[in-house]
């Protein structure tokens, strides 16, 4: 029988629930370990929880330096999005290399035009 036990990826250790935090427009999320209860110093009784930060869902800043989004732990299938996104990528620049050659072969068959004609004329 598995166990339905959540284990928090940055700790180790298992986890309560995801709680989603906002910092300005962003979005950002933890894993919650209950740890308890605790007395305060005024003597109210309060819950006792850890927090271990997970990420936000995409990371924005570093997307931008790439040509596919960079996404957080949540996303369950990342790994399988970026491999179909590089295999795109490179099917991409295939195709410009095989247009890039077709382009260079047309300037170099032109020069080559050009050089007979002109060496034609010196003579």
């Amino acid at each position: 029988m598995m166990s339905s036990e959540k284990v928090c990826p940055r700790c180790g250790q298992p986890y309560s629930y995801i709680e989603k935090q906002r910092k300005g427009d962003r979005e950002y999320y933890v894993a919650v370990h209950y740890l308890g209860y605790e007395r305060t110093s005024n003597g109210k009784i309060k819950k006792k929880v850890r927090k271990c930060y997970l990420g936000p869902i995409n990371y924005e800043y570093v997307t931008r330096l790439h040509n596919f989004t960079l996404h957080g732990y949540l996303v369950l299938d990342r790994e399988l999005k970026y491999l179909e996104k590089i295999v795109q990528e490179i099917e991409e620049l295939r195709r410009n290399q095989e247009k890039m050659i077709e382009r260079l072969d047309k300037i170099v068959n032109l020069l080559e035009y050009f050089h007979r004609n002109f060496m034609e004329k010196r003579r």
